[in-house]
């Protein structure tokens, strides 16, 4: 799953610390937050499945979560946070309360963000299945 991609509108530069999701549902266990690059990853996708034909498997590309994304002044930044998720059961609600840890001026802050995301496992059958 991911979070949006992140804009400083502010007039001082910013350092983005972690991302969280507060909120997992039963069924689904969180595996790692990483933050990945559009350049490396040819497009932003707010969920992927690894192994999918067509998606980028995030494990392999470079993580910039283990420093702080700095976003100066009125910057959009080109890189963004994933929470990779495992699927153990049926998954009971949906993924909520995410947030941004950030520091700006030497003070920590964390911002909210909307990101109600519902996952449900899919039928094992296919109408093409006979």
């Amino acid at each position: 799953m991911s979070f949006p991609v992140t804009t400083n509108t502010s007039d001082e530069r910013l350092e983005i610390r972690s991302a969280q999701v507060r909120r997992v549902p039963d069924g689904l266990r969180l595996l790692e937050y990483r933050a990945v690059s559009l350049d490396e990853t040819g497009a932003y996708s707010f969920v992927s499945r690894q192994g999918d034909p067509g998606s980028v498997d995030l494990t392999t590309v470079h993580d910039f979560a283990r420093k702080p994304v700095v976003l100066d002044a009125g910057e959009s930044g080109d890189i963004y946070y994933v929470a990779r998720l495992k699927v153990t059961g049926p998954v009971r609600g949906d993924l909520d309360d995410c947030a941004l840890l950030y520091e700006q001026g030497g003070r920590p802050y964390r911002q909210t963000l909307g990101c109600t995301t519902t996952m449900r496992l899919a039928s094992q059958t296919s109408p093409l299945d006979l």
